[in-house]
This record gives structure tokens, C-alpha cells and sequence, in this order.
């Protein structure tokens, strides 16, 4: 039996939503498939984060590793992690070497760590979520961590209104808030007693929606960066061990990061930052129909420094 060994690279988002590219391989090639998340993004102590929460379903789940590895650079080092195993380090996420997608057809197992698709419009969210259920499921200690969040905050609420706000690196994911604002407005008044959770990666725009929506608010305690960003760089991303104070609890990240995901699927409507995979991912998970499934993220040509939050109409004082 031929098998797929599914690397995980970067955040939650774009982890999850990279699995339906796996399973399509699955599908095409008749193999079967398992899922390695044992590096340091998520995981203290080398264990493989993506089966603590979730599976692979019985008829493509691949249960043993054996024979013959394909690239050959993963004969041995078949538990390491994608980002560390020695021939990429130091490699751009551009460079062709660093995400594999090739099948070998004279190997058992083939190693991949497959590019996150395109996630940008409600279209492309119904089709990821046709195909990311077909393989995987989330396991019941993940689903008990949502539901104790939301049988406490969302009991009573007519509507909810789910926002995802990816702040780390302004400078390379230019939004308008404004654009933001003007859409949980416009759900607001089609659900006058509505709540809105807000999802962010940072204290800054939670705090600022935070102010706009006080009355309204829900918020999962999380650990979250300083509300300082270094323009142009993920060194502020809240996945990244490099920003955490505690640089020994991903494994807690990691939970929070399902947790949040997953109330985040349980909103009536989600309004999702186009440039950013995690609150897609979120919609593919959720059961929101077409027309409560909203991109947000006006493009803005701005060079300036100070856009996007900073800029918007309706946080100025």
C-alpha cells in the first residue's frame, strides 16, 4: 500500500487548509495518508500535534510508515520536522525546494508539505469544506473545549457575529478597517441584538474594536503579543515561538488556536480577513451558509507606514 506523509508548515490555517491538497493526492493516486505536526510551532516535546485534536477517517488513514521514503532526504528522519530537516534550512518559502508535492510512484511513502490553496472567496470556502470533511474530523477532546467556551458566552445571543483580525506584519497584509467596521455594521443591523467575538493576533485591534463593539463583546482569554509590531515581519505572529514570553508552552498555542477556531466556526456569520488563512479555515470548518461567510480586507496602495488601523475613519479621535 502506497502512503502520503503529510509535513505541517506555518500556521493552523494554513496547515489545515493544506490538507485538502493532500487528500485530493489521496484521492487521485489511491494511497492513503498520515499527518506529521511534531515540530516546534505547536508541539513542547516532539509529539504530533495534529493527532491530539484531530484524524484522519479510516478509509484514507495510513497507520504504518513503511519501505522505501521518497524525496531520499527523509530516509531517517522520518518523525523530523519539515523546517528542520537539513537541506532547507535557511530557504525561502519561495524557493521551489521548500513546499514538495510530488508522488513517486516507485516508493512506499511520499513526504509532501503542500501549499495552502486559494481561500479568498465564499466560493472557494464551500468547496475547501466539501473536501476537507471527506478525510478529516475533529476529535471530541477539541470539540469539549469549543463547547465550554460557547455554552457560556454565546447561550441567549440572537446572532453571532465571528471576526478574525490577522494583525502580525501590517505592512505585508494592507486592510482597511474601515472596510472591516462598515461589514459588522451592516450584520448589526440585519441582527440588532447581536455579539460580536472578536478573533485577533494582537492586543491592538482587539482593543480597538474592542472600544467600537463594548456592549456587544466576546473575547476568548488568550496569551497575545504586545500591541507593538515589527512593519513587514512575522516576528510578532502569536504561532511563532520566537514572539512568546513563555517559549516552552506552544502545545498551549496550539490548544488555544483550535479552541479559538473552532467558536470561531460556531458563529452564525463570519466575516473573514481575506489575506489570512486562519479565519478561512474557520468558515471551511463552520456550517455558515454563502451569504454569512464575508471576506474583509480592502486592498490599499498606501506606502505609508501608517495605514490600515491607523488610517480608518472610524477609530480616529
Amino acid at each position: 500500500m502506497k502512503n502520503l506523509l503529510v509535513k505541517g508548515v506555518c500556521g493552523l490555517g494554513n496547515r489545515m487548509l493544506a490538507l485538502t491538497v493532500a487528500g485530493e493526492l489521496c484521492i487521485k493516486h489511491r494511497i492513503d495518508m498520515k499527518v506529521c505536526w511534531r515540530d516546534k510551532m505547536y508541539s513542547d516535546d516532539g509529539s504530533n500535534a495534529f493527532e491530539r485534536f484531530f484524524g484522519i477517517k479510516g478509509k484514507y488513514r495510513a497507520n504504518k510508515l513503511n519501505g522505501s521514503i521518497f524525496p531520499t532526504n527523509w530516509r531517517g528522519n522520518i518523525d523530523v520536522p519539515f523546517d528542520e530537516l537539513a537541506n532547507f534550512r535557511g530557504k525561502s518559502r519561495t524557493n521551489p525546494d521548500y513546499k514538495m508535492v510530488g508522488i513517486s510512484n516507485t516508493h512506499d511513502t511520499s513526504v509532501i508539505a503542500p501549499m495552502c490553496p486559494d481561500y479568498r472567496s465564499p466560493k472557494a470556502i464551500l468547496q475547501l469544506r466539501k473536501k476537507l470533511r471527506r478525510f478529516m474530523f475533529i476529535k471530541a477532546d477539541a470539540m469539549a473545549l469549543i463547547a465550554m467556551f460557547t455554552k457560556e458566552k454565546f447561550i441567549g445571543a440572537e446572532h453571532i457575529i465571528g471576526v478574525h483580525v490577522r494583525w502580525a506584519a501590517p505592512t505585508k497584509r494592507k486592510v482597511s478597517l474601515d472596510d472591516l467596521v462598515n461589514k459588522i455594521d451592516r450584520q448589526i443591523e440585519r441582527h440588532p441584538s447581536s455579539k460580536v467575538m472578536i478573533c485577533a493576533d494582537n492586543k491592538e485591534p482587539i482593543n480597538i474594536l474592542g472600544n467600537i463593539y463594548a456592549d456587544r463583546l466576546i473575547l476568548m482569554p488568550k496569551w497575545l503579543p504586545s500591541g507593538e509590531v515589527t512593519n513587514g515581519t512575522e516576528k510578532q505572529a502569536l504561532h511563532q515561538p520566537t514572539s512568546r514570553q513563555d517559549k516552552t508552552n506552544q502545545s498551549k498555542v496550539y490548544e488555544e488556536a483550535v479552541k479559538e477556531m473552532g467558536c470561531l466556526a460556531a458563529c452564525d456569520t463570519i466575516i473573514y480577513q481575506h489575506n489570512s488563512s486562519f479565519g478561512a479555515c474557520a468558515a471551511v470548518l463552520s456550517n455558515a451558509g454563502s451569504s454569512n461567510i464575508i471576506p474583509w480586507g480592502e486592498e490599499t496602495n498606501d506606502t505609508n507606514e501608517n495605514y490600515g488601523w491607523h488610517n480608518s475613519k472610524k477609530t480616529k479621535k
